[in-house]
């Protein structure tokens, strides 16, 4: 799988929900893979040593925290307390 970075995509304008941050690339592509397979569109942002997991690309920020809500309702708000709205490219 080629690595996704905010460049290769047209990330500019764009909001993502920032789910956990690793250090290992692979526990982060593993993270990415258990969200695919759960339906979530799912990609990572590298940040220095970091690897940020997201989901969904959004143009609106209300449409962020719509879906950030709507997480947040579901089984998986449990296990990412901390997710929140932030732009894809910064």
């Amino acid at each position: 799988r080629a690595p996704e970075t905010p460049q290769s995509v047209d990330a500019q304008g764009l909001y993502t929900i920032q789910l956990v941050t690793y250090k290992s690339r692979s526990r982060a592509d593993q993270e990415v893979k258990a969200l695919e397979d759960k339906g979530l569109e799912s990609f990572l942002i590298p940040s220095g040593k970091y690897y940020q997991v997201c989901v969904h690309k959004v143009r609106a920020k209300d449409e962020a925290s719509k879906r950030l809500i709507e997480l947040k309702a579901n089984a998986l708000g449990q296990i990412y307390r901390g997710a929140y709205i932030r732009p894809v490219k910064r």
